[in-house]
């Protein structure tokens, strides 16, 4: 008896998630994204040109990832010197800030100028050396000198208050953004890694799924097979008996007169048993053939599926490690800040910072930003498959069907009419729609060799065979062969019963959209979709901490306000250069002579000589107990002092 099959099942409409429909607003390069198929085509340049249609968005990540990088390695090159003010001011170069201190209360003079700064903060707040004016000159009151002082001192303040707040404010950035980065990488496991982890999983176990029940099916239809090889050889014996099994039928109308006078209509039952056999033709040994061989290769295709995600695993954590590495490196430097923050980064640390996290700090930024740009083609793909060239809702039959036709795969072949079937929601033909007919005709050769068999067994065989014109025992070795066929029939049916069973709607279908439809198309798509935006997120992120990472080192102090010696013990001072509108007459004396006492060999230090509202800048270095004073000025062209 064959079993009812379920023909009202009808899959629920999956909506298309908001990554799939995100990224569909994104324009294509070239040709049309929607030529997904074009990815199974054995033409390169078909893949290549889909592949560029679905890169805009990775080359725009890509491209300003290596943009940015690459100006900061320009600014690094160049260095603070020569960058802008804006670039030197907000530490571009890598330079580490500076501001201003009153020497008399922090490090000795010959410690805060070991660098030279050079910048316009220093040129209002260095050290100084105020070198007295000629007794005929008019000098400064000690109202003037004082006020002077005050108001040197105030702008040396403000100008390390800007410092402050700018290097807070950027140091605060820099530990914004570690915290964003963090944050997104957290979410890249939780929304992301662990969302594409479980789909694979869905996925695997789906594909598990649909190979043992094509292997199930697979073997039905074997049986089936053997049955349908099996009736048509005994059915073509039967007809190859019944085409002669009666001749002297025809020369009266169909019908033979028995010697008992019976008359029995023998051409009727032959035709009508003939023409069921007839219509069977081979009982479907082809489409039985083909179901088969398409049932072996979905259960090969699941097996070929299942051994390339047994991959995830290891994919899953090496993830894993490579964003927990970032995340180490990423609080490395928010440690850097913080303790630079409070001025106790040791100098050994902020070189570690420089010159080996740094560096693999870059290498992981721009690694990231490419995996980024590889997810997003990858999330691209996944839209245009799952929308099916548009719509809100996930439908993947139609780019199955072209993948197909382009993989080459006849649109009258069971593999293509069952992949096509169960992706579209069970709404094309039906792969077994053939057995269907098979069925039918199988229960209509079943009535009409009952019908056969019954009617002859009303009347004495070998008198049929005397009106026939047969030897006896011909009509009883054509009845032996057809209930031979009789006894297949019922098996046939039901075994067909069962591999149509197997392949109903309601049995693999729910498979198939929760593997694709759900695991493939939502699951994996908000995964891909959260894994490449928030890898974008930690790249951006990591990409503003190395921009700011002066912010990782304590701020460099330099002298503001000179100090007072005494140079009670000065013995001489020789000059050469000497102008009479600038110093005395024979360039010998001068009053209140006042510089900070060297402390070192060859510290250079900036010196500032005023007479009235005449200046002059020049440079001083340290010779043991010697200064040797070098400046210039429209009226000194040429001065050097050495201070014995």
């Amino acid at each position: 008896m064959a079993q009812d099959i379920d023909n009202t099942y009808s899959p629920s409409a999956v909506s298309l998630p908001w990554g799939a429909k995100l990224l569909e607003m994104i324009p294509s390069i070239g040709r049309s994204r929607k030529d997904f198929a074009a990815l199974a085509s054995n033409d390169s340049s078909d893949i290549s040109g889909y592949l560029v249609s679905a890169s805009l968005l990775a080359l725009i990540i890509v491209a300003c990832t290596m943009f940015w990088m690459t100006s900061l390695l320009i600014f690094k090159l160049v260095g603070p010197r020569r960058l802008c003010e804006c670039g030197f001011r907000l530490g571009l170069a890598g330079n580490a800030f500076e501001k201003p201190v009153d020497l008399r209360k922090t490090q000795p003079l010959a410690d805060a100028l070991a660098l030279d700064n050079g910048k316009v903060a220093k040129e209002k707040c260095e050290p100084q050396f105020d070198i007295g004016i000629p007794t005929q000159s008019t000098d400064l009151s000690e109202s003037d000198i004082q006020t002077f002082d005050h108001n040197r001192q105030m702008t040396c303040l403000k100008e390390a208050l800007r410092v402050e707040r700018r290097v807070k404010r950027i140091r605060i950035t820099a530990l914004l953004f570690g915290t964003i980065l963090i944050v997104s990488s957290v979410l890249f496991d939780y929304f992301g890694l662990s969302e594409v982890r479980d789909a694979v999983r869905t996925s695997k176990s789906g594909a598990d799924k649909v190979g043992s029940l094509a292997l199930q099916s697979g073997g039905l239809t074997t049986d089936m097979l053997g049955f349908a090889t099996s009736a048509t050889e005994t059915s073509n014996l039967v007809l190859k008996d019944l085409k002669k099994i009666c001749p002297n039928a025809n020369a009266n109308g169909g019908s033979v007169i028995l010697s008992n006078g019976a008359t029995v209509d023998v051409q009727l039952l032959i035709d009508n048993l003939a023409l069921s056999i007839t219509n069977l033709d081979d009982f479907s040994t082809r489409s039985l053939g083909d179901l088969q061989q398409a049932l072996t290769k979905f259960n090969d295709m699941a097996a070929d599926s299942e051994d390339k995600m047994e991959v995830h695993t290891f994919l899953y954590w090496t993830g894993i490690v490579s964003i927990v590495l970032f995340d180490l490196i990423a609080i490395v430097f928010m440690v850097g800040v913080i303790q630079a923050w409070r001025e106790r980064s040791p100098v050994t640390f902020e070189i570690l910072l420089s010159w080996m996290f740094l560096p693999f700090f870059s290498v992981l930024i721009i690694a990231t930003a490419f995996a980024s740009s590889t997810l997003g083609i990858g999330a691209m793909i996944n839209a245009d498959f799952c929308s099916g060239g548009g719509g809100s809702t996930v439908s993947t039959g139609t780019e199955v069907e072209n993948i197909l036709s382009e993989i080459g795969y006849d649109r009258d072949g069971s593999f293509y009419k069952t992949s096509s079937y169960f992706s579209n929601g069970c709404t094309s033909e039906s792969p077994t729609k053939f057995a269907d007919e098979l069925e039918s005709g199988i229960s209509t050769l079943i009535s009409s060799s009952t019908t056969f068999r019954s009617n002859l067994q009303n009347y004495e065989l070998p008198l049929i065979d005397q009106a026939c014109g047969q030897a006896q025992g011909t009509f009883s070795s054509t009845l032996d062969t057809l209930r031979t066929l009789d006894v297949t029939l019922p098996l046939m049916n039901a075994k067909l019963s069962a591999v149509k069973s197997s392949l109903e709607c309601s049995r693999i279908q729910p498979i198939y959209s929760k593997s694709v439809d759900d695991a493939v198309c939502v699951q994996g798509m908000n995964g891909l979709s959260w894994m490449m935006i928030t890898l974008a997120v930690m790249s951006l992120s990591g990409l503003i901490m190395i921009t700011f990472r002066a912010g990782f080192y304590q701020v460099i102090q330099y002298a503001d306000i000179e100090e007072e010696e005494d140079f009670s013990n000065v013995k001489n001072i020789e000059m050469s250069g000497c102008e009479d509108n600038f110093l005395d007459e024979n360039c010998s004396s001068f009053d209140d002579v006042s510089f900070n006492e060297p402390r070192d060999n060859d510290v250079m230090y900036d010196v500032d000589i005023e007479e009235g509202d005449d200046r002059s800048e020049g440079s001083a270095v340290s010779e043991g107990n010697d200064l040797l004073i070098d400046f210039s000025s429209p009226q000194n062209p040429a001065f050097r002092a050495k201070i014995m």
